[in-house]
C-alpha cells in the first residue's frame, strides 16, 4: 500500500493540474470550458480538505493543537476564497494575480501539511484509518 504522505501529496499534484487546467481554460477565453474547470477544480479541493478533516486532523490536533488550528484556519479561508474566486469565474472576471495567489498559498499549504501532518499520520493513524485514506484517494480506473 502507498504511504498517507503519497498519496497526499499525488493528491496535491492532481489539483495544480486541475488549477492549471482553469488558468488554460481561462487564457482561451472559453466561458463553458473555464466552469467545467473550475467545478473539477472546486470538487476535488473540497473533497480533499473534508477528508484531511476527517479522518486525519482531529487525531493530529491531540498531538499538535497548534498546528492544526492553522491548518483548519487556512482550510476555512480556502473554502472562503474558493467561493470568491467562482463567483469571478462566472463573471469571467478572475485576475491572474489573484489566481496565483492562491495557488501559492495552497502549495505553501501543502508543503506544510506534508512537513509534519502527512509524517505524523504515517507514523500514528491506526491502519485502517491510513487504509480508508488511500481507498479514498485511489485514482479512478
Amino acid at each position: 500500500m502507498e504511504s498517507i504522505r503519497d498519496r497526499m501529496t499525488a493528491d496535491h499534484l492532481r489539483l495544480d493540474a486541475l488549477f492549471d487546467d482553469v488558468l488554460k481554460r481561462l487564457a482561451l477565453d472559453d466561458r463553458d470550458e473555464t466552469r467545467a474547470a473550475w467545478s473539477d477544480f472546486e470538487k476535488g479541493l473540497l473533497a480533499h480538505l473534508e477528508l484531511e478533516e476527517s479522518l486525519i486532523l482531529p487525531r493530529f490536533a491531540k498531538d499538535h493543537e497548534l498546528e492544526a488550528s492553522v491548518i483548519r484556519r487556512e482550510h476555512d479561508a480556502f473554502r472562503k476564497t474558493l467561493v470568491e474566486l467562482g463567483v469571478m469565474v462566472d463573471l469571467h472576471a478572475i485576475r491572474m494575480d489573484v489566481a496565483n495567489a492562491f495557488v501559492r498559498a495552497i502549495r505553501d499549504h501543502a508543503r506544510r501539511e506534508d512537513s509534519l501532518m502527512y509524517r505524523w499520520a504515517e507514523e500514528n493513524l491506526v491502519r485502517e484509518t491510513r487504509e480508508v485514506v488511500a481507498t479514498a484517494l485511489r485514482p479512478p480506473v
